[in-house]
């Protein structure tokens, strides 16, 4: 079991933390000033809260006192925005090298085909043409689903916000 040890004289921070044995409960001489109390971390979603020491340590407290909070919007954008990039590398393969290549490369042809003119195009150039509008249109998907799940976290409640998980599929078109 967890223990914290504390002063009981002044509210301070927390001095220590140690592991002991079931079998062995810390004890300390009362009259040294401190007292060792149970570290019993509440259960939090790492994703998108925080867990921080609260300091200092009241004189009375009975347990390790924890603050969970919230993680800034600005964090949990970023866990859309990279859960939305791998997906997106998906679509053009699993290797991100040659998912990247292969997206520039679309753009390019893309450029290539709009400065000859779709007049002047074969039917093998169109083919592609639609082939690789087809890839964009999904990536546009998926940007699109992670603005809005931006805005829908934005809107949550807390106990949604602790249920969630930008990786869940139900999120995302694809």
């Amino acid at each position: 079991m967890r223990y914290g040890l504390i002063n009981t004289q002044t509210p301070a921070p927390l001095i220590k933390i140690k592991d002991f044995p079931l079998s062995e409960q810390p004890i300390l001489s009362p009259q040294k000033g401190l007292k060792w109390i149970p570290d019993n971390a509440p259960v939090y979603n790492s994703r998108t809260q925080t867990l921080t020491l609260v300091s200092p340590v009241p004189v009375d407290a009975t347990e390790v006192p924890y603050a969970v909070q919230y993680k800034p919007n600005t964090d949990i954008f970023k866990l859309i925005k990279n859960e939305a990039y791998k997906r997106i590398i998906n679509i053009f393969g699993a290797d991100n090298r040659n998912a990247t290549a292969k997206q520039r490369n679309l753009i390019a042809r893309a450029v290539e085909l709009t400065d000859k003119g779709r007049a002047n195009w074969t039917q093998a150039e169109l083919a592609e043409w639609d082939a690789g509008n087809s890839l964009w249109a999904r990536v546009k998907s998926l940007r699109n689903d992670s603005n809005n799940l931006e805005t829908l976290y934005v809107g949550m409640s807390n106990s949604d916000k602790n249920n969630f998980d930008p990786s869940n599929n139900i999120y995302w078109s694809e």
